[in-house]
């Protein structure tokens, strides 16, 4: 049989609530990084969508993951994903526990990019929800989904 050469991987995690990676970020994203119970930082994305600008490789297939959570809503959370504009994905995010003494669990969702020459340099992936709450008088942001990470991830056949 034939053995195949390993494989490297190559990742970059963005770190959503660290202030080192707040440049990634674009629009509707909270200003206020909340430490969670288990000593994540994480950040709220607000109101309808929110984005990031990523540099992507070309000529390479690469998983895009998000670990989130999101808001008890009467529907699911659904979660449109979009590169440079065009949808590559969507995601469903579990219920959360209605009880608040409880919390509820990340998830991790990804999407496959394929390759692509014509991708710009820096890229904006975008994050459509299909619900966001609504504020009240202790929070009046438009609360959506937590964004704890966002990683890219290549796999590149050694035979490159």
């Amino acid at each position: 049989g034939t053995i195949l050469p390993p494989a490297r991987y190559r990742t970059e995690k963005i770190d959503v609530g660290d202030y080192e990676d707040i440049r990634f970020l674009r629009s509707g994203w909270s200003k206020i990084i909340g430490p969670s119970e288990d000593g994540r930082n994480f950040l709220w994305a607000l109101g309808n969508s929110s984005s990031v600008a990523l540099c992507i490789p070309k000529n390479e297939r690469v998983t895009l993951t998000a670990t989130v959570k999101t808001l008890p809503f009467s529907e699911p959370q659904r979660i449109t994903v979009t590169l440079d504009g065009h949808p590559i994905g969507q995601w469903v995010l579990g219920p959360p526990s209605w009880n608040w003494e409880k919390p509820w669990s990340w998830e991790s969702h990804s999407v496959i990019i394929e390759p692509d020459d014509t991708r710009p340099a820096v890229s904006v992936v975008e994050f459509k929800f299909s619900q966001h709450w609504r504020g009240d008088a202790r929070d009046r942001r438009p609360l959506a989904v937590l964004f704890d990470s966002i990683t890219l991830e290549t796999l590149e056949s050694a035979g490159n």
